[in-house]
């Protein structure tokens, strides 16, 4: 009996070790540069202080699971990440969160509409060129955003 009571144990510290060693991260549309290290939620010395853009966030060297993207308020609306044959504000890795800070009527994920000159643009603004807004992995989660403006074409 000890014996299995001491392998389950065991278990138990691996299954809950990658959550203990999360790390947070940070981004800010309004006052980020992509440029820094995405360690602080504010601007520090050297490169330290928020991403700009979603995108730049999600590809921090070492974001990995349990992790926790903080984004301030504001518009985020640069950065284009491609999946497949389909183009998003932001691609959230596989178990990593993306948490708005402040309030969802601040914080915006905003898509975009196929270029006027489209071939195949539609009245809607599908087409070619156009944005999804998020895209996410297997079990990722964005929590606390208005998401807004998102296109696709067929």
């Amino acid at each position: 009996m000890k014996a299995a009571k001491i392998r389950l144990a065991g278990v138990a510290v691996v299954l809950f070790s990658g959550a203990l060693f999360a790390a947070d991260y940070y981004v800010d549309a309004n006052n980020g540069n992509d440029a820094w290290d995405g360690s602080s939620a504010t601007r520090g010395e050297g490169d330290v202080g928020p991403k700009q853009t979603l995108v730049a966030a999600m590809a921090i060297s070492g974001l990995a699971y349990g992790d926790v993207v903080h984004a301030a308020e504001g518009y985020y609306t640069n950065g284009v990440v491609e999946v497949g044959v389909l183009r998003y504000r932001v691609a959230v890795p596989a178990q990593v969160k993306l948490i708005a800070s402040g309030r969802a009527d601040r914080t915006f994920i905003v898509g975009e509409e196929a270029p006027a000159d489209a071939e195949d643009r539609d009245a809607y603004g599908n087409g070619t060129g156009s944005m999804k807004c998020v895209y996410l992995y297997d079990k990722a989660i964005v929590w606390g955003f208005t998401v807004t403006g998102g296109r696709t074409f067929c």
